[in-house]
């Protein structure tokens, strides 16, 4: 996952639930902000929302839909 949003531009991910191999995103020094840390049920979907090509501002709202 964040191999390919970094490669894609994204300065960072935010997921609504679980992330695993939080070690792999530590070492390519992406940030993945995250509910919990496990594994995830196989049934789980997501849905890239937007992509951005900079972070946010300082103190800027973000909006997770």
């Amino acid at each position: 996952m964040s191999n390919r949003a970094k490669r894609s531009g994204a300065v960072g991910t935010i997921v609504d639930g679980r992330v695993r191999d939080l070690q792999e995103h530590r070492g390519l020094e992406y940030p993945v902000f995250a509910r919990e840390v496990g594994t995830t049920s196989p049934y789980e979907v997501v849905q890239v929302s937007e992509v951005r090509k900079q972070a946010p501002s300082l103190n800027e709202r973000i909006c997770i839909c």
